[in-house]
């Protein structure tokens, strides 16, 4: 099973509509949820800021501020034998 990470911030907005995004996306393509909070995280903090939601799937990023649902259908839809780019 992929995994898609959501690296937020407690109270973020977009965040919380980005993860109700991937609930409906989850709903025809399972996949395990990881958060990733970036105040239990300084080390991400230089690197994304305020550039939130973060999306990744298997690691590798795939968008930002928003959810482009057809760029993780396509990797989540894909046989994971497949590497996602």
């Amino acid at each position: 099973m992929r995994t898609v990470e959501v690296i937020t911030r407690k109270g973020c907005h977009l965040c919380d509509l980005a993860l109700g995004e991937l609930d409906l996306i989850g709903v025809e393509y399972p996949f395990s949820l990881k958060l990733t909070y970036l105040e239990d995280h300084p080390d991400l903090i230089g690197k994304f800021g305020n550039d939130i939601p973060v999306i990744r799937v298997d690691q590798i990023e795939v968008c930002r501020h928003r959810v482009e649902r057809g760029a993780i259908v396509a990797i989540l839809a894909a046989p994971e034998s497949i590497s996602p780019r």
